[in-house]
């Protein structure tokens, strides 16, 4: 959840404050989400365990989330690493057309 979470809300390198994926995880877990159940006294301590998720910055009192770097993701990605446009639509479409199986729209 906390991936989906962060995918959601963390759309580039920039920082969100941590709030906003906590709600984004209260929203899809329809109000589930409790860090305590997870074994975690706070967010913060939540937050700490998926350094390969996401990234934490505190600022002042204030606890900011940013998408995790990794040493396995390059630094720059040049052109070659690149799927082909015709191969990338393809695979969208594949992709639609097994979400929208019994659906006919998809969030």
């Amino acid at each position: 959840m906390l991936g989906q979470a962060a995918g959601d809300v963390l759309t580039g390198h920039e920082l969100v404050r941590a709030s906003v994926l906590k709600q984004r995880m209260q929203e899809l877990s329809d109000s589930a989400f409790d860090e305590t159940l997870q074994g975690d006294k706070t967010f913060r301590k939540f937050l700490d365990r998926y350094q390969e998720l996401v990234g934490v910055v505190q600022e002042g009192s204030t606890l900011y989330v940013c998408r995790a770097e990794t040493e396995a993701r390059p630094a720059a990605v040049s052109e070659d690493h690149f799927l082909p446009e015709t191969e990338a639509e393809a695979l969208i479409g594949r992709s639609l057309d097994e979400l929208l199986v019994d659906q006919l729209r998809v969030r």
